[in-house]
């Protein structure tokens, strides 16, 4: 028995190589919360990428109804003006403003 004994190694000191090769690397909480976090603004950064697109098309697509109403809105105002004055003076101007838009 004495034998078996002494064939079996003892574990090494702490501090040595061989310990240090037994450890398992473990994550920190810092480096956790950084991945998290660096995982977060990639996502993010995909979103608003996708958002920034979607909202240039409608924001052009307001825009060009917005003078689209712009212009009918003139046109409105300009026949008002002509039925409320109503001579023909001021039907040649409406035509010579007309013209230029």
């Amino acid at each position: 028995m004495s034998e078996s004994m002494t064939s079996k190694e003892s574990p090494p000191p702490q501090g040595t190589d061989k310990q240090k090769d037994r450890v398992c690397k473990a994550f920190t909480w810092n480096e956790i919360i950084t991945g998290v976090i660096q995982f977060i603004g990639v996502i993010a950064a995909i979103v608003f990428g996708v958002w920034v697109i979607k909202s240039y098309e409608v924001a052009q697509r307001a825009n060009d109804l917005s003078e689209s109403g712009l212009r009918q809105t003139i046109i409105a105002n300009q026949l008002a003006f002509l039925a409320l004055c109503g001579s023909n003076g001021v039907f040649i101007f409406y035509f010579a403003v007309i013209s230029r838009c």
